[in-house]
C-alpha cells in the first residue's frame, strides 16, 4: 500500500535505497527518510494552516520520535512537538526540541509534573482536577508563569483506544473549567 505511493511520488528515494541495500551499505532494520521531502510537506502543511488561521504541532510519535525528522518539520514552519506521553516529552527535551502540547493521549502521570512544567509547554492536557492541581502546584514550585491546561472531554458514544479513555464528561466540563481556574 505505502510502497505503491512511494514509487509514484519519490522513485529516486526507492532507487537509492535499493542500490544502497544491494551494495551492503544499509544495516538491518535501517529506516531511510527523505528529509527534503519531509521539509517540503511540512512547509506545505504549515502554509495551509496559517492560511486558515491555524497553528500546528508536530506529532513525533508517528515516526519514532526521530529528532532529525522533527527538526526538519519544525524548521519548515510547523509548530512545536506534541508529547503524547512523558516518553515523547523525554525524547524531545533530550534533543532540545520545543514542546507545545503534553498529554494528548495520556495525561502526565503522578510524579512527572515538575518534568512536564520544566519543558515549558504551551498547554498540558489533563483528565482530572487532581492532575490539573498537580500541574499547577509544579508551576508554583518552579516560580514561573501558570501552565495552561486543556481538559480532556468525552461525550456519550465516544470510543477510545484501550487504555486511553478518561477525562471529563461533557455535561461536567464547565464546572470543571471553573474549578481549574480557581
Amino acid at each position: 500500500m505505502f510502497l505503491d505511493r512511494l514509487l509514484r511520488h519519490n522513485r529516486p528515494l526507492v532507487d537509492a535505497v535499493v542500490t544502497a541495500h544491494q551494495e551492503g551499505r544499509l544495516l538491518a532494520n535501517t529506516y531511510v527518510i527523505d528529509l527534503d521531502t519531509v521539509a517540503r510537506n511540512a512547509a506545505y502543511i504549515a502554509e495551509a494552516a496559517r492560511g486558515h488561521g491555524l497553528d500546528t504541532y508536530v506529532m513525533a510519535k508517528q515516526y519514532g520520535r526521530n529528532p532529525d525528522v522533527t527538526r526538519a518539520a519544525i524548521g519548515a514552519g510547523l509548530g512545536p512537538v506534541v508529547a503524547v506521553d512523558t516518553a515523547c516529552l523525554a525524547a524531545a527535551t533530550r534533543h532540545g526540541i520545543p514542546v507545545g502540547h503534553v498529554g494528548h493521549l495520556v495525561q502526565p502521570h503522578r510524579g512527572s509534573e515538575d518534568f512536564v512544567v520544566a519543558a515549558e509547554p504551551e498547554v498540558v492536557t489533563v483528565f482530572s482536577l487532581d492532575a490539573a492541581r498537580r500541574i499547577g502546584a509544579a508551576a508554583v514550585r518552579r516560580g514561573g508563569a501558570p501552565v495552561s491546561v486543556l481538559l480532556r472531554v468525552h461525550g456519550e458514544g465516544d470510543r477510545f483506544y484501550f487504555g486511553h479513555g478518561g477525562g471529563f464528561a461533557a455535561d461536567d466540563v464547565v464546572t470543571a473549567a471553573h474549578a481549574v481556574e480557581a
